[in-house]
């Protein structure tokens, strides 16, 4: 990883005093239409799930197809056998495949959270003219920026949107970063100096900040955390806590979909196949165990 020389204030971070200010205001048409587009966009990219698209079907084969796949996701219903076991004890069927269910809905949510901040962040950018030159990296939720600063000099901005800090575990992030570092460095497009950033698309923070290893030495000369009260101003000129209120007041309350009786009970008969069950409720410790102990 070698040191980038891009202006740095004292504490190793990008000078801010040398941003440009962008060539167009977002106002609230564009803000309204770049949400717009960017819900459009998140809906189309996290809508394949190989469980609840299967229910989409309502037909009795797509039904069993989905309890089937829930089963296997049943068997690895946490890291741990053991606690599963004990949590699982005494419980109905339909408890846990509905728990299961539930878990699938909320992931998606999630997912569909993330391309929507990738892509509205994204846009904006473009919008803003703050940048020499904004594009996308594939397919992930990933963006690369140009910033031509006051003093002539131009950084290449890698952009990495998650929602949260911890939608990358602590232990994660150096292979992150690692990785990230890579993109740059077999860019064959790039010139002139790069900064990497993970940057939090809704959780604030009262800075920027670099990130250290275990050994309290920097994971990466060249690698900024960016909360959301500083991402949101630097990509479209917007406050954080305007961009939430002009995307809440786009997002349609939606009830989650309930799982099909037909899959839930389908679900029950594949337990009482694999001898879980007795008066409907799961109730041998050893036969739960040797289920998710199986390779």
């Amino acid at each position: 990883m070698t040191y980038q020389p891009y202006p740095r204030d004292a504490d190793g971070l990008l000078k801010l005093d040398l941003l440009p200010e962008g060539k167009t205001r977002i106002s609230e048409v564009i803000l309204r239409d770049a949400i717009s587009d960017a819900i459009h966009k998140a809906n189309k990219k996290s809508s394949r799930d190989p469980v609840l698209d299967e229910l989409n079907t309502g037909a009795e084969r797509a039904n069993q197809t989905a309890a089937k796949r829930l089963f296997a996701l049943f068997r690895n219903y946490s890291a741990d056998p053991a606690e599963a076991s004990v949590h699982i004890l005494g419980r109905t069927p339909y408890d846990i495949v509905t728990e299961i269910y539930r878990s699938l809905l909320e992931k998606r949510l999630r997912m569909n959270a993330g391309w929507r901040y990738q892509f509205l962040a994204e846009e904006l950018a473009s919008k803003s003219e703050r940048f020499e030159r904004v594009s996308g990296l594939g397919t992930r939720e990933d963006f690369t920026v140009i910033v031509r600063l006051k003093n002539g000099s131009e950084v290449n901005v890698y952009v990495s949107v998650k929602n949260r800090r911890d939608t990358i575990s602590g232990k994660d992030y150096p292979a992150v970063i690692t990785r990230m570092e890579a993109e740059p460095s077999n860019d064959r497009n790039r010139v002139g100096p790069y900064l990497i950033v993970i940057a939090l698309a809704i959780h604030p923070g009262k800075n920027r900040s670099r990130m250290r290893n275990k050994d309290k030495q920097l994971i990466s000369e060249n690698f900024e955390l960016w909360p959301a009260n500083f991402f949101w101003p630097f990509v479209a000129g917007v406050s954080y806590e305007t961009i939430m209120a002009a995307v809440a007041s786009q997002i349609k309350r939606v009830a989650l979909p309930s799982l099909p009786v037909e899959v839930s009970d389908y679900f029950e008969q594949l337990c009482r196949e694999a001898g879980l069950l007795q008066d409907g409720a799961f109730h041998d410790q050893g036969a739960l165990l040797k289920l998710f102990c199986r390779s």
